[in-house]
């Protein structure tokens, strides 16, 4: 997860596995696996630090019944990791594409920038693939990690331009309405 691990950023990452449930159950099954996951540490740490996990503690419990619910709907189908891989690799890149297109034609909105947040959770969630022991770096042969480091590069040049732009429209709007 690219920003520091809260409730609220739990909340917002599940919100996307859920909206991502309603295109494909699968990789939405694996990203709320891999969600899950980071709030079990985050809570970890938490209850490490003395802070009152509570509210956390009933928001991943709801989560767990959840993905058991959603794992109990795909059958066979979560066992399948190959598949699965394939999938998360394949809808991911689909989806980088999507919003990279609109970027290109110069569509910057609101949504483009979820889309991106979502490419970025999805490539950062694509190590839920890998056992814990296997350490992933550059040299990997798994193409699909080759070309989201590419890609998580390029969405962070390409962040910046559009930040760069709208304060340039920003500033434009400010010199004709002073």
């Amino acid at each position: 997860m690219s920003s520091p691990i809260t409730l609220e950023t739990l909340r917002s990452d599940y919100a996307q596995a859920n909206s991502i449930q309603t295109k494909t159950q699968l990789v939405a099954f694996h990203l709320k696996n891999y969600i899950i996951t980071a709030a079990v540490e985050h809570l970890k740490a938490q209850r490490a630090q003395g802070k009152d996990v509570s509210e956390l503690m009933k928001e991943v419990q709801n989560w767990f019944q959840d993905l058991e619910a959603l794992k109990t709907t795909l059958g066979q189908q979560v066992q399948n990791k190959d598949q699965a891989r394939k999938q998360f690799s394949d809808f991911s890149l689909y989806l980088f594409k999507k919003a990279n297109d609109q970027f290109q034609s110069g569509n910057y909105s609101q949504q483009l920038a979820e889309e991106f947040s979502t490419v970025i959770l999805l490539f950062e969630a694509y190590s839920i693939f890998d056992s814990p022991s296997q350490e992933i770096d550059s040299n990997s042969k798994d193409p699909f990690y080759s070309i989201s480091i590419e890609i998580y590069a390029y969405i962070e040049k390409s962040s910046m331009e559009y930040f760069l732009q709208l304060s340039f429209s920003f500033y434009d709007i400010t010199l004709i309405f002073p």
